[in-house]
């Protein structure tokens, strides 16, 4: 299934942009062959992961929050720093550029998986338990926020809240934290003009069809034109400058005009066959570490494709987060394939631990 997305994914990109690299670098295949090698750097550190014993990034929890932290805060050095309209999110290392929030994902991942594990007995305290890991989360949500990027920051505060709620068993306290955090978000929405326009424009997109409602307009155009089968790959006509982003954040209106309906529905279908598997290695993980790194990956791909389709579809306000395994984008394909490698370390580790207790089992009987 994973294969299978990064297939339509390297098809996807090559399709929608092949005109932009043409004009751009006088290659058609310039951005395709820069995602295949983005790929083949993925593959390689999936397969690393997958081999190496999961139990082991316990010793890079610290270490890699507190880098997470430095490569964050590197953006808003002057010459380091990469503004893309509006929003620095990208540290520039040479020739190449990556986006420090994807790292910062995976690192509060890790960071909260070992210490919910750590202080499980805890779980129902609200000073020892709840409240460092909640300000921990908001602090490296602010640093996202403060790159322009609230959607990244949704995200990581979704991943991390969604692993707490797993491990925390007082009620109250999760609702009263939902509360404050859905404040907090609408203040963050009201605080910047353009975040108002886009949620006004999710509202009535025709209100401000050259604007704020331009993206959602022509990302349901594409989506429309392609009908149950699609009007075949490489034919779609919306990627021809109509639509923004068109290799990246909207990639799936690309899969609606080109593949149809069929070809979503497949989509759809193999990241909800990812996610099943996903919550089968939590279930199954031999230790609370593994079930809280798995349970939190899983969400990390759910929560992001979701957010993406949704936003494709027209069912949120207009955000900047790519479809997993699916757009194009170095930082975010790769994290996203590493992610896949620690989850089939813990799949691994699980198959081995019930080999071994059935082995216990006939050696008793």
């Amino acid at each position: 299934m994973l294969m299978a997305l990064l297939g339509i994914g390297l098809v996807l990109v090559f399709s929608s942009s092949s005109v932009t690299s043409l004009e751009q670098f006088q290659d058609k295949f310039y951005l395709v062959k820069r995602q295949g090698r983005f790929m083949l750097l993925g593959v390689v550190l999936m397969v690393t992961l997958m081999s190496m014993d999961y139990h082991r990034l316990r010793a890079l929890a610290v270490p890699g929050l507190l880098m997470s932290v430095g490569m964050l805060l590197l953006v808003f050095i002057p010459g380091v720093g990469k503004t893309v309209n509006g929003a620095t999110r990208w540290v520039l290392l040479g020739p190449l550029s990556f986006q420090p929030a994807e790292i910062a994902k995976l690192a509060v991942i890790l960071y909260l998986a070992d210490r919910l594990a750590k202080n499980y007995k805890k779980r129902d305290s609200f000073r020892d338990y709840l409240l460092p890991n909640l300000l921990l989360l908001t602090s490296f949500t602010l640093l996202i926020v403060k790159q322009k990027s609230l959607s990244l920051a949704t995200l990581v505060m979704g991943i991390g809240f969604s692993m707490i709620l797993v491990a925390h068993a007082n009620l109250g306290h999760i609702l009263s934290i939902c509360l404050i955090g859905l404040i907090s978000v609408s203040g963050l929405i009201y605080a910047e003009p353009y975040r108002v326009r886009r949620l006004v424009a999710f509202a009535d997109p025709w209100s401000d069809p050259g604007g704020a409602g331009y993206q959602i307009i022509q990302s349901l155009m594409a989506m429309g034109s392609g009908g149950v089968a699609g009007v075949g790959i490489g034919q779609g006509l919306q990627k021809l400058k109509h639509l923004p982003f068109v290799s990246t954040d909207f990639i799936f209106a690309v899969v609606g005009e080109e593949m149809g309906m069929i070809g979503g529905i497949v989509v759809i279908i193999l990241f909800i066959g990812v996610l099943y598997r996903g919550v089968r290695i939590t279930l199954r993980a031999p230790d609370l570490f593994g079930m809280f790194l798995a349970f939190g990956i899983t969400v990390a791909i759910g929560l992001q494709a979701l957010l993406n389709l949704m936003v494709v579809m027209g069912l949120m306000p207009t955000t900047g987060i790519p479809l997993p395994f699916i757009s194009a984008g170095g930082s975010s394909l790769v994290c996203m394939m590493a992610s896949a490698g620690v989850l089939l370390s813990i799949s691994r580790a699980a198959e081995t631990d019930s080999l071994s207790r059935l082995s216990r089992r006939w050696s008793q009987a």
